[in-house]
């Protein structure tokens, strides 16, 4: 019977440990709208990437309202003519391998549809599904209505290098008898700052084996960038490594002398 004594030390280990927030949208921000008259694109969902042009829509701060004692967007002629708006607000991210999550706040009545670069990342008080331009949301309110807060997780998925855009489609409740309609919105990211750690190998660090010519090694984060090599045994890089899953990679390699490893 062969043993061996198994040692295994992770490389990438690093002392930050916390993320840091960076405002990529203010609060009462400047926004481009359209009103609910038509459908804002053909096919109606171009509005909502980057590469759509709103130079022709309307531009005013948020929030966006009507019925309301605000400062911002006044849609004095919303009550009775059109149920839902048509909103763009484009925001910067260098680079978005770094972005952890998003989170973004919003203060909505009735209802609303956020999308990112195209992707839906929140709806509130809507149906499911889309919604046309004459759509509206589920029930009214009760006031006063509260900022709601949602983190968006699997950013990077969405978000491109330079410029991306939030696009919000908002509701009312009806037609003709609603007393007021609001928007506004605020858009943070959490940067991860902390590097990833070996969470666990199989074998596990200071194993009694048979045998070795495989290690799994699972990260407590997604990693890019691993190769074969990356694994030494006894200084000799390992000759072939898979990946089942974005934190998880088995390297396999030549069984070794026997003794401590």
């Amino acid at each position: 019977m062969i043993v061996r004594y198994l040692c295994i030390i992770g490389a990438l280990v690093c002392g930050l440990t916390q993320g840091f927030s960076a405002e990529l949208i203010p609060q009462s921000s400047q926004w481009r709208y359209m009103k609910g008259l038509s459908e804002a694109s053909a096919p109606n969902t171009v509005w909502r990437t980057v590469d759509f042009s709103d130079a022709g829509w309307e531009a005013g701060p948020a929030p966006i309202y009507y019925g309301e004692p605000l400062t911002g967007t006044l849609l004095g002629d919303m009550q009775g003519l059109y149920s839902s708006v048509f909103m763009r607000k484009t925001f910067t991210v260098s680079n978005p391998a770094l972005v952890g999550e998003l989170v973004l706040e919003t203060l909505s009545d009735d209802g609303f549809i956020a999308w990112i670069n195209g992707v839906e990342v929140a709806r509130y008080n809507t149906p499911a599904g889309d919604l046309p331009f004459n759509g509206t949301s589920f029930g009214p309110l009760t006031e006063p209505i509260p900022w709601e807060t949602t983190v968006l997780t699997g950013a990077q998925g969405y978000l491109v290098p330079g410029v991306n855009v939030l696009a919000v489609h908002g509701f009312n409740a009806n037609l003709a008898s609603s007393s007021d309609f609001v928007f506004d919105a605020k858009l943070s990211s959490i940067t991860d700052v902390s590097a990833p750690v070996v969470e666990s190998t199989v074998p596990a660090d200071r194993a009694l084996v048979r045998s070795l010519n495989t290690i799994e090694v699972i990260f407590s984060e997604t990693v890019t960038g691993v190769d074969a090599a990356d694994l030494l045994i006894n200084g000799v890089p390992a000759t072939d490594m898979t990946s089942p899953g974005p934190r998880q990679f088995l390297f396999t390699f030549s069984e070794p002398p026997t003794g401590t490893v």
